[in-house]
C-alpha cells in the first residue's frame, strides 16, 4: 500500500469495493504480455460507444447480417418520395468539328453533316481484305457493300482502294484466330480486316 503497509488483493478489493460476489470468476486482463494486470469482472465497466477492432465469428457475424438486411421492398418503401429529386446542372456546349481547309461544324443535337466535308486529315487504307462470316452471304451484296465502302470514304477524302482479298469462311470449322492470321498471311502489312456478320 502507499502507506508502506501489506494487504492480498482480495481485502483491497473488499475495501475498495465491497465483498466479491463472484470470486471464483476469471479476472479481465487490461495490462499487456510484460505487465498483465488482472482486475475482477464484477468491478469493471465497458465504456460505451467502443469499437470493436477483431473478427465477430461465425455466428455474431449471421447474427448481424439477419438483423441489419431489409428487404427491398421495404427499404423502397422507407427512401420513397412524393416530389422528384432536383438536381443543378449545366449544359455543355458540343465541341466544335474542324474539316480539310479549318471548316468549322457545330454538332446539333448529337449529329451533325458530312455532305460536302473532307476530314481534316484523312487517312488512306490501301491494304485490306474482307472476311465474310455469313453462311449464305450472296457476293453481289459483299462486292456492293466493298464499293458502297470505298465510295463513301473517297467522298470524305480518304483514300480507299478495293480490298486485296474477298474470303468467306466458317466458324464452326475454324476459329477466329485462326481466321486471322490467315488474313495477316495474305497481306504483308496489313492494316484492317473487314469482317462481315450476320
Amino acid at each position: 500500500m502507499q502507506d508502506g503497509s501489506r494487504c492480498s488483493v482480495a481485502d483491497y478489493f473488499q475495501n475498495r469495493y465491497g465483498r466479491l460476489v463472484y470470486p471464483n470468476l476469471p479476472c479481465i486482463q487490461v495490462g499487456n504480455l510484460a505487465h498483465p494486470v488482472y482486475l475482477p469482472l464484477e468491478v469493471c465497466e465497458i465504456v460505451e460507444g467502443q469499437h470493436c477492432r477483431k473478427k465477430l465469428d461465425e455466428n455474431h457475424t449471421s447474427e448481424m447480417i439477419k438483423r441489419t438486411a431489409q428487404p427491398p421492398a421495404k427499404h423502397f418503401n422507407e427512401i420513397r418520395h412524393l416530389e422528384p429529386t432536383q438536381l443543378k446542372g449545366r449544359v455543355l456546349e458540343p465541341p466544335s468539328l474542324v474539316f480539310e481547309n479549318n471548316v468549322v461544324t457545330k454538332p446539333r443535337e448529337g449529329t451533325w453533316e458530312l455532305h460536302g466535308k473532307h476530314f481534316y486529315k484523312a487517312a488512306s487504307l490501301t491494304r485490306k481484305t474482307l472476311l465474310n462470316l455469313i453462311r449464305f452471304a450472296q457476293r453481289d451484296g459483299l462486292d456492293n457493300f466493298v464499293k458502297l465502302l470505298v465510295r463513301t470514304g473517297n467522298e470524305l477524302g480518304m483514300r480507299i482502294e478495293q480490298p486485296v482479298d474477298i474470303s468467306s469462311a466458317d466458324t464452326n470449322r475454324k476459329p477466329i484466330r485462326t481466321m486471322l492470321l490467315e488474313e495477316q498471311c495474305k497481306v504483308p502489312n496489313i492494316q484492317m480486316v473487314i469482317i462481315v456478320l450476320a
